[in-house]
């Protein structure tokens, strides 16, 4: 019997994902509430070119000389065509990433991004779009700017 090749989308090539971390407890008091976080992730999809999906989570935020934060936290995990060069995904997410430290009232957001050749990116970008602090590169990984 002959088996059928079924294609699942146009994500069934290699794709570049990336996940934004958004801390729910604002700096200066209050919650990033639900419609907040549906603005964020209504604007993401379309802004990747992709898919995106959001999910409550629990993170921990380390910072020298401070104890240790723990809070809920909303991981936003995107899908983009490999198609568009990896500079330019990445371009694209830390626009979003700005986007949702804005929306979000938050001093930055942690944006990590996986090219379809491996690379791996993870900056904390601020609702200007800059890096507040770039992170280490990731093991086996190039970083490139």
């Amino acid at each position: 019997m002959a088996r059928r090749r079924r294609r699942l989308s146009r994500f069934a090539e290699p794709a570049h994902t990336a996940k934004l971390y958004i801390g729910r407890d604002k700096p200066n008091g209050g919650y990033v509430t639900d419609a907040e976080l549906r603005r964020i992730s209504d604007g993401t999809a379309g802004g990747i070119g992709g898919g995106a999906t959001t999910a409550d989570t629990r993170g921990t935020w380390n910072e020298p000389k401070k104890p240790i934060l723990r809070e809920r936290t909303a991981t936003i995990e995107l899908v983009g065509s490999a198609q568009d060069s990896c500079d330019k995904f990445r371009q694209r997410t830390r626009a979003l990433a700005a986007r949702a430290a804005g929306i979000a009232k938050q001093t930055a957001v942690l944006a990590v991004t996986t090219c379809a050749t491996g690379e791996v990116d993870a900056d904390l970008v601020n609702a200007r779009g800059q890096t507040e602090c770039p992170l280490t590169r990731l093991p086996g990984t190039k970083r490139r700017r």
